[in-house]
């Protein structure tokens, strides 16, 4: 994950033999710069070792100012308006991975472990590039005065694998005064419309830092799309069909999405957007009898989960070159299925049983285990995330009113709380970081409720106002960052943003 701090503006000059000069960064002359310390954390619980730059020239590029191998084009700023539009054109810079600093206190590493030399960041340590650094900064020459959004990235380029890249971003609120810069509060920003008349709440992905893809059912049964492309959006187009359920779509690398829905004939519909161009709709066959749901995962893998007509799960598996054949996963659900991935071997199956209780079942990298009951009196469907390796977090509506949510606190799991609330759809939560959770459904009279776990304490419920028939998933395409789909009367689609 990426944290930024230590923000300050300074105009400086850069002679032909400057170090920034040297690698790249800027042409001789004088500027205004942004300057700000830039941290690659390591979140997860396992050490990130890229190695030495002789046995991966591929991958490094050597640092004149540094005098030692940065990892190419790894990390990326770029300053947005508040409308999430370019600013200042974003800037990839190479780093160096190394051992800085113990920023988790319970990091399990006392003392770094890797260098320059022998590149990687240990499990709760940061890389830390400071302000001062050489190419540490973004030219804001003739920005006016204002308030703005730093987005900053770490592994932009996914050149080192992760278990996830969804929380590689970070978006801080700055404001631009003179010469002077602050940090200023992020906010929710006005529902704005994105038109359209459309019969299912919009599937939302994010293959990347500020893009956004939705996905909707028309009447008809065809497929819609509109999508954010960094600085507009663009008006629905028809992907054609018809298929017989909402869809669900993900993506397991940038500029890849893949999209399925149940087809007329009960069986699994898949089309894919492949950097350039949309593929034709292909049936991936099966007896379906719900709605599917995916979950993508690195290298290229899509698992792909639905009730067959008897009420049990099936799974099908894309492993990278191939469709592996249709499984029965057992259990027997009263709802859809919906499944989080945790880690690149991990995945963790919960559903709606038929006494009302919550089951689940997962994948541990070689295995399906049987499905287990997690108790509860539920009255809907649940709604799982995962905010880092070994941590589950799972919601439903009560039968008694409000929300129940269990959690799996990487040994054992919680006992059921209510965090009340008053909705009349089943919650949907999304986390953008470490330790943060929010939960999103439609209360009275259409309005959006929001309620949100800091690491420490649950919120009360807060109105985000709105008049939504029905709540897409929201999305978390860097920290700090929120987007809200909803479905409205007539058909449109509302969205609203925090950030």
């Amino acid at each position: 994950m990426t944290i930024v701090r230590n923000f300050s503006i300074s105009t400086e000059s850069f002679p032909a033999g400057d170090d920034s000069v040297l690698d790249d960064c800027i042409e001789p002359g004088t500027y205004k710069l942004l300057r700000f310390d830039f941290l690659t954390h390591n979140a997860g619980n396992v050490d990130c070792h890229i190695g030495r730059p002789e046995d991966h020239p591929n991958l490094f590029v050597f640092s004149h100012s540094h005098g030692h191998f940065h990892l190419r084009d790894f990390n990326r700023y770029t300053l947005l308006n508040t409308s999430d539009q370019e600013v200042v054109p974003g800037f990839k810079q190479a780093f160096c991975l190394m051992d800085s600093e113990r920023t988790d206190p319970d990091a399990p590493r006392t003392e770094g472990r890797f260098d320059c030399g022998d590149q990687g960041v240990s499990a709760g340590w940061s890389d830390v590039y400071s302000s001062g650094l050489p190419c540490q900064f973004l030219v804001i020459d003739g920005v006016p005065n204002g308030e703005y959004r730093l987005l900053a990235t770490t592994n932009h380029s996914r050149i080192v694998a992760e278990d996830r890249f969804d929380d590689n971003s970070v978006i801080t609120g700055l404001r631009i005064t003179g010469n002077t810069v602050s940090q200023v509060p992020l906010k929710w920003h006005p529902w704005q419309s994105l038109e359209g008349t459309l019969a299912s709440p919009p599937s939302t992905v994010a293959w990347g830092p500020n893009r956004l893809d939705s996905f909707a059912l028309d009447a008809g049964g065809d497929l819609k799309h509109t999508w954010w492309d960094g600085s507009a959006w663009n008006g629905w187009e028809s992907l054609g069909g018809p298929v017989a359920s909402p869809p669900h779509a993900v993506s397991w690398a940038p500029r890849r999405l893949d999209v399925f829905a149940l087809g007329g004939d009960g069986t699994l519909q898949h089309k894919w957007f492949d950097r350039f161009s949309w593929k034709g709709w292909e049936s991936l066959g099966g007896t379906l009898a719900s709605r599917p749901f995916a979950v993508a995962r690195p290298r290229r893998r899509l698992d792909v989960f639905a009730l067959g007509p008897d009420k049990t799960v099936q799974h099908r598996r894309f492993d990278g070159s191939n469709w592996e054949a249709w499984h029965s996963l057992g259990g027997s659900l009263a709802a859809p299925p919906h499944v989080v991935a945790w880690g690149p071997e991990r995945l963790d199956v919960f559903g709606l049983g038929t006494d009302g209780s919550l089951q689940h079942a997962w994948w541990n990298g070689t295995t399906w285990s049987q499905f287990e009951s997690l108790g509860g009196s539920l009255a809907s469907a649940p709604w799982a995330v995962s905010w880092g390796p070994n941590r589950l977090d799972v919601f439903a509506l009560r039968t008694a009113g409000g929300v129940a949510h269990r959690a799996w606190n990487g040994s054992a799991w919680t006992a059921w709380q209510s965090l009340g609330g008053s909705l009349t759809s089943p919650p949907q939560a999304v986390a953008w970081g470490p330790k943060r959770l929010d939960l999103f459904g439609v209360g009275a009279g259409g309005v959006l409720q929001h309620a949100w776990w800091n690491g420490s304490a649950w919120s009360q419920w807060q109105s985000l106002g709105g008049t939504a028939t029905a709540l897409g998933n929201p999305v978390a395409w860097a920290a700090h960052r929120l987007d809200l789909f909803a479905l409205q009367p007539g058909g449109a689609v509302a969205r609203r943003r925090f950030g």
